[in-house]
């Protein structure tokens, strides 16, 4: 079994042909990935974490607009 966890930090520009937008973006994330035994190369994954985005207003999200997110990555 596996954990990890990151984080990204970035400047966003939205632009309109009427207006100009900038802000910046923070996110953090953790999650956790476990194989069966026998099959190494089949990994199960869940994850989650928090967004900051600022352009007009500050807004906290999710990712994938849930607390979790679930995933089947097959390794080659």
């Amino acid at each position: 079994m596996n954990f990890y966890y990151g984080g990204q930090a970035g400047l966003v520009n939205y632009e309109t042909p009427t207006e100009k937008q900038s802000g910046k973006e923070l996110s953090a994330l953790y999650g956790a990935e476990f194989f069966l035994p026998g099959l190494d190369s089949l990994a199960f994954t869940f994850e989650g974490g928090v967004m900051m985005a600022s352009l007009k207003e500050v807004r906290f999200k999710t990712f994938a607009d849930h607390p979790f997110r679930a995933g089947i990555i097959f390794y080659f």
